[in-house]
């Protein structure tokens, strides 16, 4: 017997011993292939169309940059730059995601806030807040699997010339159009927008 043969044989036997010589494991243990890396870009949505109606909520701040940041925040005019409706009772509302769940929180003013660790922003808007108050639907086709068919490997992306041809439809005839995306990349959340016609790359 020769000696690429012994060598052969004492790998299968290593492996059958390993797997608690569950039959037929190792026949094809060499032939498996490794397991894709996980990428580190996650498209969460991805909208084509119109986006220029108005998203202002009366008597409110949108102050997502700031919670963004982390830490305890104070529930105040000076934190938020300023009183967005004088004389009247403000608190601070955030909607967040965290592991998977969407949830909100509303905070008086002079108390404090904290974003959970691990958590992303949605919303944050300070002042008046009327819970019946909802954003705008823009005029828009979700091309989220499409952006997310273009993710390669390793979490970079290259999508060229966003636009109609792209979506496959024109959701507003004689607009200029653009596509937010918002995605995940290393565990931080960001939004950006694309003019019509532009690309999405990131490296």
């Amino acid at each position: 017997m020769g000696m690429m043969c012994i060598k052969a044989m004492a790998a299968v036997a290593a492996c059958a011993a390993a797997q608690g010589f569950r039959p037929g494991i190792c026949a094809h243990a060499a032939a498996r292939p490794a397991a894709a890396p996980q990428a580190g870009l996650r498209i969460e949505k991805a909208l084509y169309g119109d986006f220029s109606a108005s998203a202002a909520r009366p008597l409110c701040r949108e102050v997502s940059d700031v919670v963004g940041r982390g830490g305890e925040i104070p529930v105040s005019n000076a934190t938020f730059g300023g009183d967005p409706c004088h004389g009247m009772r403000k608190e601070l509302e955030v909607v967040y995601v965290k592991d998977g769940v969407r949830r909100m929180s509303r905070t008086p003013e002079h108390a404090s806030f904290a974003l959970p660790r691990g958590a992303t922003v949605v919303s944050a808007w300070y002042g008046v807040t009327d819970p019946l108050w909802t954003q705008p639907s823009p005029q828009a086709i979700d091309v989220t699997a499409k952006i997310a068919a273009c993710v390669k490997p390793g979490g970079t992306i290259d999508c060229e010339r966003l636009d109609c041809a792209f979506a496959g439809g024109d959701p507003s005839y004689g607009v200029v159009k653009e596509t937010r995306i918002t995605y995940v990349r290393d565990g931080v959340r960001r939004t950006a927008s694309v003019p019509e016609g532009g690309s999405f790359r990131l490296q």
